[in-house]
């Protein structure tokens, strides 16, 4: 057994490794960096990291005409470098058991298959497991590990609700 966050974004329930998790924020993750700073959008958190700002339905499904209401933010950190998706709820803890995921069928195609690599069915909910260091490397492939921006002292800063803490 091993500890998920589940996010729902959308309709769609998201699992997480725990230690992926840095911090949920309520509404908006952080300030928008100044344009000229990589490509995408890149959020810098409050404690001056810089996070890349992830839509999962546009990624894996492309453009889409509806948007889900963002309620509140996720943060995950892989290896030195952010990422934030934005969530429809505020997310909740869960224990898995891996060996209950499957992967996903071949018919979902091989890209979506890298991010999203098994599911998990839990009652009638279906919960994708994703690939945290694939899903940066999808939307971030070149952004460096030491992201620490020393300018994003001087932006007003959000709180970062449970930032640090092991109890998420």
């Amino acid at each position: 057994m091993k500890s998920f966050f589940l996010a729902q974004i959308g309709r769609q329930l998201f699992g997480v490794e725990k230690s992926y998790v840095r911090g949920v924020s309520v509404g908006k993750a952080g300030k928008r960096a100044p344009e000229g700073r990589g490509s995408g959008t890149i959020l810098l958190l409050a404690d001056g990291n810089q996070a890349v700002f992830c839509d999962l339905h546009e990624l894996m499904s492309g453009p889409v005409s509806w948007r889900n209401r963002q309620e509140s933010s996720l943060i995950l950190n892989s290896d030195g470098r952010f990422l934030v998706l934005a969530m429809s709820g505020r997310g909740r803890l869960a224990m898995v058991d891996e060996a209950a995921c499957k992967p996903l069928p071949p018919a979902f195609p091989d890209d979506c298959r890298n991010l999203v690599p098994k599911a998990l069915i839990n009652g009638g909910d279906l919960v994708l497991m994703l690939d945290v260091s694939a899903l940066l490397d999808a939307v971030a492939p070149d952004r460096e590990c030491d992201n620490r921006d020393e300018s994003a002292a001087d932006l007003p800063q959000d709180r970062i609700e449970g930032e640090g803490r092991d109890d998420q």
